[in-house]
């Protein structure tokens, strides 16, 4: 579906009837409405209830037309001559937003991947529907995949525009990418997926969330973001992802995770949160290593090479400072990067090691802003020492972002 904007001006200067640009106009606004109706009626139902079953197929029926407006000719060339979502054709990420669907959507597709992770409960929750809708379990379990498939595809075609990740809730946003790569990681889920399937589940499509998360990280409060993505371990998530699972990700997803890498590295506040970011050396070992495994073909080409700088650079320090690269096939001395016991000192706020930084409250211009977590209102820090560098460190912070 291809809706207004330039091309109907086109024909109308093609046409010899007068009456013809007023008939395409009149196309728009009803394919419009129809589509903002389609997506009004998304919305969280119980899982697996009727209303869910029901849902499927406006879903499928949004899902569908905005891949067709992101493959119209020129798509790239026009986001850049436009100034913003609504001086361009993406009609379906614009109503997205205007109906307030966007962090809706995002909620679902986190809670039903978390659903997915408890395997006995998820099977034994298939069976119990199976019997009360008198199904096979092969169509409960075919509904929920298509489910994944097109909410996925449809978040990532939202996730191109800036604005997007402007209205987004991005404490949802970075946990269930961790969330996904982290399970993804321990359980070796990559190595169990269909060929015919892979890139379209979470696995793969959150490398390519968080692709478009970095292309726009300049546009967004990026001290908010880096925190976020050093409070859920997403960095050293999507390095073991890369690094694990290279072959079966193929060329362009482990590009892709290398330009998010890339992406953060440039960030102001990185070199800052590095050791946060990245909290473990052989995190560090296996960056060395994506040099010769993914990085050789930047090395010689200047324009491709802008893409992975900022990654390039990073390695190159690390050789300087002698660090060697991973074996590939070495296991990762934890299980699970984000309950390392160092990390978790590094991460717990002062005074209350039990709590979290707040999610993002999803509106305006600034979203996902970190919370501030004990009873004097310090932001979060490493826990130090002693009192001495506990004041020291949090002056420093409080000069640094305050």
């Amino acid at each position: 579906m291809f809706l207004g904007g330039r091309r109907h001006t086109q024909y109308a200067n093609d046409g010899d009837n007068g009456n013809f640009s007023g008939s395409v106009d009149n196309l728009t606004k009803k394919l419009s409405a129809d589509l903002r109706k389609q997506i009004r009626l998304l919305h969280n139902y119980p899982f697996l209830s009727q209303q869910w079953f029901g849902m499927l197929d406006n879903l499928h029926h949004i899902t569908n037309v905005a891949k067709m407006e992101e493959q119209q000719p020129n798509r790239r060339s026009s986001q850049q001559e436009a100034g913003s979502l609504w001086d361009r054709e993406e009609f379906t990420v614009r109503i997205m937003i205007e109906e307030l669907k966007l962090n809706l959507c995002l909620r679902m597709l986190a809670e039903y991947k978390e659903i997915r992770r408890h395997e006995g409960k998820f099977h034994q929750l298939i069976t119990t529907k199976s019997r009360e809708y008198n199904w096979q379990p092969d169509s409960v379990l075919q509904s929920m995949t298509l489910f994944e498939q097109n909410m996925g595809t449809l978040l990532a075609c939202c996730f191109n525009s800036v604005e997007t990740f402007q209205t987004l809730d991005l404490g949802v946003f970075t946990q269930h990418c961790s969330d996904v790569l982290s399970h993804a990681n321990d359980e070796q889920t990559l190595k169990t997926l269909s060929p015919d399937t892979i890139c379209t589940l979470q696995e793969t499509l959150v490398i390519q969330y968080l692709q478009c998360l970095g292309t726009h990280l300049e546009s967004l409060d990026e001290d908010a973001v880096v925190g976020m993505l050093a409070q859920h371990g997403t960095i050293a998530h999507i390095i073991n992802t890369i690094f694990e699972n290279h072959t079966l990700l193929g060329p362009v997803l482990s590009q892709r995770g290398c330009h998010f890498l890339s992406s953060v590295m440039d960030a102001d506040s990185f070199s800052a949160n590095s050791r946060q970011l990245i909290p473990e050396s052989y995190l560090n070992e296996r960056l060395v290593a994506f040099k010769e495994l993914l990085l050789k073909d930047y090395v010689n080409d200047f324009s491709a090479r802008k893409q992975v700088q900022h990654l390039l650079d990073y390695v190159s320090k690390l050789e300087r400072q002698g660090l060697r690269a991973a074996e590939v096939g070495s296991p990762r001395p934890s299980a699970n990067v984000a309950t390392d016991a160092r990390s978790a000192a590094r991460f717990a706020p002062i005074g209350n090691s039990s709590s979290r930084p707040a999610r993002g409250s999803g509106g305006g211009g600034n979203p996902g802003n970190i919370s501030v977590n004990n009873s004097n209102g310090e932001a979060p820090l490493a826990s130090p020492s002693s009192p001495t560098t506990v004041r020291a460190k949090l002056n420093r912070f409080m000069n640094r972002y305050f």
